[in-house]
């Protein structure tokens, strides 16, 4: 639902390390070249983690292109990946994960981070993957045990409308432990297919409020919520919680593409708006990813209560609103 027709209706009623991708196929499959236009901008002002082993500014810089989806840990590093399903736990081990966190509704071409509580014997590391894309998984170091982190990049070509998350713990070898899995954790995920193209980028937080994406173009255009389309094709093709009225299901997330556009060339500049809280009031982590050319490049950060804009209502104060999180050239 567009701001603009939330602000019309209460006039009436008076009231979003290079990794490479294996294929989506039967066999794993590296991905094509790309040059890297663009450079990271971190947020660690903060350094507010919520406690959890991932932190700001630890997403891969450039992920490789491919169809499929790959995997980096906690620190931002490329997880190692592996051919063929992920292997089935052991459903009589006393070792299991609990709780899972993270955001399972993806978009394509989008960043989701997870962290999880391992409970029971010495797990060296953890598995990753989905059973719907068996030709690979990957497999994620534990060097915080009991926690562990990572993230997960979704290609822009993923077709699927429901992918089933699978991580297996694997079990450290000793005299006293034999080896082997512990009891596989098996999460359904949602895709929310968008817009990708050419350049692609992608936004996604992790509490329910209204937080925008802005895309700045080379002729100074804000692609954002109340100019969503720019004259050189580029699209917010998807606003999430646009005036508090929250997504159901919940996507917390927005993208601009320019999906069977040519963009111009120049120089972009990514913004995060923090437009309203909603009534949250602990920080909110956002991460996101930005295609160019068929490479992606990650951000992320945290916004704090104290950024809530006012959430006026009138366009222009909005116009090239909230920190630059990320420049790039096309």
């Amino acid at each position: 639902m567009r701001r603009m027709a939330l602000v019309v209706a209460c006039a009436l009623l008076g009231a979003g390390c290079p990794i490479v991708f294996g294929g989506n196929g039967d066999s794993g499959g590296e991905g094509g070249s790309g040059s890297d236009a663009g450079h990271h901008l971190y947020d660690s002002s903060s350094g507010h983690d919520n406690g959890s082993v991932l932190r700001d500014g630890g997403t891969p810089d450039v992920v490789a292109p491919s169809s499929g989806y790959a995997v980096s840990n906690a620190s931002g590093q490329p997880a190692a990946q592996r051919s063929g399903q992920t292997p089935a736990g052991d459903p009589s081990s006393d070792t299991y994960i609990d709780p899972l966190n993270g955001n399972c509704n993806f978009v394509t071409g989008g960043t989701n981070p997870f962290t999880g509580t391992l409970h029971g014997g010495s797990v060296v590391s953890v598995l990753v993957g989905f059973a719907e894309l068996p030709a690979y998984h990957f497999e994620v170091p534990v060097t915080a045990y009991p926690e562990f982190g990572y993230y997960v990049t979704l290609g822009q070509d993923v077709t699927n409308s429901s992918l089933t998350m699978v991580v297996v713990p694997v079990l450290e070898y000793s005299e006293s432990q034999p080896g082997g899995y512990g009891r596989e954790k098996r999460v359904q995920c949602t895709v929310t297919q968008v817009g990708t193209g050419d350049i692609q980028v992608n936004l996604t937080w992790d509490s329910p409020t209204d937080i925008d994406l802005h895309l700045e173009e080379p002729s100074g255009f804000d692609i954002y919520y109340c100019d969503r389309i720019s004259p050189n094709g580029g699209n917010l093709d998807l606003d999430a919680n646009a005036g508090c009225i929250l997504d159901s299901p919940r996507v917390d997330s927005e993208n601009v593409t320019y999906q069977n556009a040519v963009p111009a060339n120049g120089h972009y500049r990514v913004r995060v708006h923090y437009w309203n809280n909603c009534g949250v009031t602990n920080d909110v982590r956002y991460w996101g990813t930005v295609w160019v050319r068929g490479v992606s490049h990650t951000y992320d950060g945290t916004l704090s209560a104290s950024e809530v804009s006012g959430s006026s209502y009138d366009c222009a104060p909005d116009r090239l609103a909230g920190r630059i999180v990320y420049e790039f050239d096309y």
